[in-house]
């Protein structure tokens, strides 16, 4: 029991970590965006990685969320039985 408590609060942590790194790079959007709305990269190589990046993160919020709400889920249903 404790090890599912263990592995639902990792999975809390890293889909907290996943949305404070997402909250850097939609910060340096913010500061980086032309008046006509396009965020500015020194390069290719930059937008590609931020983009990457972006992408990743949105990625591990969804799996970590999904397996906090189901592990928690499954914690609820074990102590009921």
């Amino acid at each position: 029991m404790i090890l599912l408590y263990a592995v639902t609060a990792g999975a809390a942590y890293w889909w907290w970590w996943a949305y404070k790194k997402r909250e850097t790079l939609n910060k340096y959007e913010f500061e980086n965006r032309t008046p006509g709305g396009v965020v500015e990269f020194k390069n290719y190589d930059d937008a590609k990685k931020h983009s990457n990046l972006k992408g990743r993160l949105e990625a591990q919020m969804k799996i970590a969320g999904f397996i906090t709400v189901v592990l928690g889920l499954l914690s609820m249903f074990v102590h009921k039985f």
